[in-house]
């Protein structure tokens, strides 16, 4: 998945709306999330108490934050 427009950049921080979930109306920050080097990346959902820390050696940009953003999205569902 590429950025959006839905996609912002703000106090360091990747921000994005969450879309699909009942009951919930999305806004810009719902997550947020940090994109590093070689596949560092901290996720955090408020929403669902959520906040995930990667380490891993992603040189090739084969996998973007983006992508692992909607994978664990997925995994724990609405």
């Amino acid at each position: 998945m590429q950025a959006s427009a839905s996609d912002c950049y703000g106090f360091q921080w990747w921000l994005r709306p969450l879309v699909g979930f009942a009951g919930h109306e999305p806004t810009p920050n719902d997550a947020w999330f940090t994109s590093g080097f070689g596949g560092q990346h901290v996720f955090a959902i408020p929403l669902l108490d959520l906040v995930v820390s990667m380490n891993g050696w992603n040189e090739d940009g084969s996998t973007t934050a983006f992508q692992i953003m909607d994978d664990l999205l997925d995994a724990v569902g609405n």
